[in-house]
């Protein structure tokens, strides 16, 4: 009887469910579907099925935007950035949340600050920065900035250590363990949820971005996705399928990544929540 009574309410849940996948679907379904149409039935039949499935929309997007030269510079960005980032906030998630020093609460909070100042608002002065250390064109001006947008990793991963137990850290560093050896052999497989967590957001931020690129690369041939895709439709404003191939080949890298470590990061968003 009981679970009688909370039949139309699961059945109301469900149904919001459904609506919010639909919605939060349908243009990814669309955007798939209209990229193996030709052209000009994108336009005059927009949520038809394909009458012609065709494949040479991808070819014309590969070969005139560049798109594989464009998938390699972002990959190099985006690795090399994830890589220092992840080192970043697990560092300073661990001394925030395990190490004693003066001014720590003070320097923390300092830090939180990174997130509540919208970072494009510092695009000028960072400009002006990497001018002056003549890196305007080139990767590292990207990755110095991303490394220091690490504000929510620190915050994570300190709210992670917090959960680690501090006896087993004391008992590592009693039995000889150096700080170092304490941080990467114990705290760090144990918060290992915070760093998949982290890892997917700022992968899908850094694969994403754009203004970033836009203002400090100026060469075509070191054009990441983002660039690569909007100098594409201003060749081919007027040519949907081609453009969809090019967005949906572009979506593909965060949809694989969070596929192949989903398990961890919703055993880690669960950790967080249960621990915080």
């Amino acid at each position: 009887m009981k679970f009688l009574k909370q039949i139309p309410s699961l059945a109301v849940f469900y149904l919001i469910c459904i609506l919010v996948l639909f919605i939060v679907a349908y243009p990814v379904i669309w955007m798939l579907i209209s990229s193996v149409k030709p052209s000009w039935e994108v336009t005059t039949q927009p949520f038809n099925l394909p009458s012609t499935w065709t494949f040479k929309n991808y070819l014309e997007a590969w070969n005139v935007a560049d798109i594989g030269r464009a998938f390699l510079n972002s990959f190099l960005v985006v690795s090399v950035s994830l890589i220092g980032i992840l080192a970043i906030s697990s560092m300073g998630g661990y001394a925030f949340a395990k190490l004693e020093f003066p001014g720590k609460n003070f320097l923390f909070y300092f830090w939180l600050l990174g997130m509540m100042i919208p970072p494009h608002v510092s695009i000028i002065p960072n400009f002006v920065i990497m001018d002056k250390l003549g890196l305007i064109n080139n990767y590292l001006s990207l990755i110095f900035i991303y490394f220091s947008s690490t504000s929510f990793g620190v915050f994570v991963m300190r709210s992670f250590f917090y959960t680690v137990p501090t006896e087993i850290l004391e008992a590592a560093r009693i039995d000889g363990c150096s700080e170092f050896s304490v941080f990467w052999k114990i705290a760090i497989p144990m918060a290992r949820g915070g760093l998949t967590v982290i890892a997917i957001f700022y992968f899908v931020f850094l694969w994403n971005d754009f203004i970033y690129p836009l203002t400090f690369l100026r060469n075509e041939t070191l054009n990441t996705i983002p660039l690569a895709l909007m100098t594409f439709r201003d060749y081919w404003s007027a040519d949907w399928g081609p453009l969809m191939a090019a967005l949906s080949m572009a979506s593909l890298p965060p949809i694989i990544f969070y596929f192949f470590f989903q398990k961890q990061f919703i055993r880690g968003l669960t950790a967080g929540a249960l621990k915080g």
